[in-house]
């Protein structure tokens, strides 16, 4: 239990910040409020470690207050389905001069609005559409249905899923706003911080 926090300095050109959460296992009823939690602060992009790509969602806290605000050329947000529990992450990427602490002081004003209130109506529906897109994407074509059977199978959840995905379209913004209030505290967090030094 604490706060932990590691400082990197290897060559680069830019520098990167990682956040993480401590979240429960797969299985855990808490799970559909961290998905949707996960769209509203950054984005939703999928189950599968395979079918995200590049693609980056702009309709989130995140997006508007780090890349919008000027203070990182990129940020992500997700976690990865896991038999053991796992993190929900925050990463990114700082536009050149911008300080480490400019961004951290921002993500934990975005955290904390979250923890305090809940999302809006329209914000939790977007966020929920997002994760019906990417369902349907990640079905799309039998080379990802087989890496989801695979990665569900692994999980002993592949029969389950279809009613996982019903208690997330079940979720409501208040119940997003108290998976923000359990789990997007300091004692459960991790961060990293990588300083580019030099050149590669």
């Amino acid at each position: 239990m604490g706060e932990r926090v590691s400082e990197i300095r290897r060559p680069g050109e830019v520098d990167y910040l990682e956040v993480g959460w401590k979240i429960p296992a797969w299985g855990h009823a808490d799970l559909p409020r961290l998905v949707l939690l996960t769209g509203v602060l950054g984005g939703w992009r999928g189950f599968s470690l395979f079918a995200s790509g590049g693609w980056t969602p702009r309709a989130n806290r995140l997006y508007r207050g780090l890349v919008e605000g000027k203070l990182a050329s990129d940020v992500h947000a997700g976690f990865e389905l896991r038999l053991d529990p796992s993190l929900l992450t925050v990463s990114a990427t700082l536009i050149p001069e911008v300080r480490h602490a400019d961004v951290e002081r921002k993500l934990d004003a975005i955290v904390e609005r979250l923890r305090e209130s809940p999302p809006s109506v329209k914000e939790t529906e977007r966020a929920r559409e997002l994760v019906r897109a990417w369902n349907r994407y990640e079905e799309d074509g039998v080379t990802f249905q087989g890496f989801m059977i695979g990665q569900l199978e692994a999980l002993a959840s592949r029969e389950a899923f279809p009613s996982f995905l019903d208690r997330v379209e079940a979720v409501t913004p208040e119940e997003v706003q108290a998976a923000a209030d359990a789990y997007l505290v300091g004692r459960s967090r991790t961060t990293v911080r990588y300083r580019a030094e030099g050149g590669p």
